[in-house]
């Protein structure tokens, strides 16, 4: 293009001296994260940091909901340099949403001691045999299993499931495959195909039984037992209670207490051997899928 205006002005008699043109970049050099996060699709972005276009993935970074998504098509190097400008979840609460030092005790225990259901009305489905607690997933993952989708890519098979009635992105696809991949009933190839292989025998469970509820338990990153001498009485309550709470039940719980009791749990906690303050206890809600 450069040359061609060059070659055509060359001779011109519209200008007094020499006319040329020269290729600059578009009104900056240097592009911020937050405009890449907001105006690239992810193949402008990878342009950014040299590399290659991914088939499909003319979408907005925006449009992504997590980097682990997009390393599942990029793979891990790649998305090592690109994850810093893909948003990940929401940002979390700030500290302040929760009133300094406030902890929940054995009282407050009893404002909200009906809500859940008791954990012997329930069986656990453990963790490998269930990844995909929405229905929504749960019915892709089927189909995809259902149907014959070998050496597809993931842009052909959001189109295939758009035509049956299962709006999907893919995104969204991308998130499903990889709990299938891990769990043994895909495999993904190199080239972004997919190599459907049968299930294993009551791998996928009938996901119209399932629930997805949550149990009050220590965090990993703790040490100690469950419960300590220092813990308060609504943990102490709550661990012993033997029940298992939906979403509504925690997010009845937040406005019972007036803040994020799924984030921030038993409230304000001083770790005894360091000293430090954390808005949040030692415990946490752990995810259990039942039926």
């Amino acid at each position: 293009m450069l040359s061609a205006l060059n070659q055509l002005f060359k001779n011109t008699t519209l200008f007094i001296g020499e006319l040329e043109f020269i290729d600059k970049p578009l009104l900056i050099d240097e592009v911020t994260d937050e405009v890449r996060k907001t105006f690239f699709t992810v193949n402008e972005s990878r342009k950014y940091y040299g590399l290659p276009p991914v088939e499909g993935y003319d979408v907005l970074l925006s449009q992504l909901s997590s980097p682990p998504a997009f390393s599942l098509i990029t793979g891990q190097d790649d998305k090592k340099k690109v994850e810093s400008v893909i948003d990940s979840e929401s940002e979390p609460e700030p500290e302040s949403a929760i009133e300094k030092g406030k902890k929940l005790s054995d009282e407050d225990y009893e404002m909200i001691k009906d809500l859940g259901r008791n954990k012997e009305d329930f069986e656990v489905i453990p963790d490998h045999q269930f990844s995909l607690h929405f229905d929504k997933k749960a019915d892709i993952a089927k189909y995809i299993i259902d149907h014959d989708m070998s050496q597809l890519t993931i842009p052909q098979i959001v189109e295939i499931l758009e035509k049956d009635g299962i709006s999907t992105t893919q995104v969204e696809l991308s998130k499903i495959l990889q709990e299938l991949r891990k769990d043994g009933v895909i495999k993904i190839q190199h080239n972004d195909t997919i190599s459907i292989k049968p299930p294993v025998e009551g791998q996928i469970p009938d996901t119209a039984e399932i629930q997805v509820m949550y149990d009050y338990v220590k965090k990993p990153s703790v040490s100690g037992a469950e419960i300590i001498e220092t813990s308060r009485g609504f943990c102490r309550k709550l661990c012993g209670s033997n029940r298992y709470y939906t979403r509504e039940d925690i997010q009845t719980m937040s406005s019972t207490f007036g803040y994020d009791i799924f984030r921030f749990t038993g409230g304000w906690y001083t770790d005894s051997t360091t000293g430090e303050a954390s808005p949040s206890c030692r415990h946490m809600w752990q995810r259990v899928a039942v039926k």
